[in-house]
């Protein structure tokens, strides 16, 4: 094979990967989002000092999990839940009491089952 010849083959075997790759990615795309996921309900407005309660509700066997926004705007970590039977995750917090910051403060919950995901963006207003 001379030197073009061999060229024009890796050249060649290059861009045929190219279109595998691609399927592959379009299709893990594709693949990791529809996990039906929506808001059940969320404790808001609320009073400093109160306690905030959020529901989703997904498939059974999911796993979820998420975070919020605190009194300084940080972020705080959901921890991990299994949707029971009645298709639905639950999280409680207070929120502090006192003089802190009262506004609108964000909640997202991811939950994924079998290599499908779903999510929930929310908030809740402290007054």
């Amino acid at each position: 094979m001379t030197d073009s010849a061999s060229h024009a083959a890796r050249r060649t075997g290059s861009l045929a990967v190219l279109p595998a790759f691609a399927a592959i990615v379009m299709a893990t795309s594709a693949h990791a989002a529809g996990l039906s996921t929506r808001l059940v309900s969320i404790t808001s407005p609320i009073p400093p000092g109160a306690r905030v309660t959020v529901i989703v509700a997904t498939e059974k066997g999911a796993t979820c999990a998420g975070e919020r926004e605190a009194h300084a705007y940080n972020k705080v970590p959901l921890r991990a839940e299994t949707v029971g039977k009645d298709g639905r995750a639950r999280w409680d917090w207070n929120v502090l009491p006192g003089r802190h910051p009262g506004g609108v403060r964000k909640v997202h919950i991811t939950c994924s089952k079998g290599g499908r995901s779903g999510a929930v963006n929310t908030v809740f207003d402290v007054r």
